[in-house]
């Protein structure tokens, strides 16, 4: 898993396609063998810019973004 580390209402830009988002949520699941919250490597994310047509929705695996600078 990758060892980035985002917040949520970071911007963010999917190396895939070059669009900027904003991450609403970092997926988590609870462990019960190990009895706390782990990652998935996914953020659920919201287009940074209403104007470019992208779904209102979308799912991201970490790997493929990047903190905006």
């Amino acid at each position: 898993m990758s060892e980035k580390k985002f917040k949520e209402s970071d911007v963010v830009i999917n190396t895939q396609n070059g669009k900027e988002y904003y991450i609403t949520q970092i997926e988590k699941v609870y462990d019960v063998d190990l009895k706390h919250s782990v990652f998935t490597g996914y953020a659920e994310c919201r287009p940074n810019n209403l104007d470019d047509n992208l779904p209102n929705y979308n799912r991201f695996p970490i790997d493929i973004l990047e903190l905006k600078k």
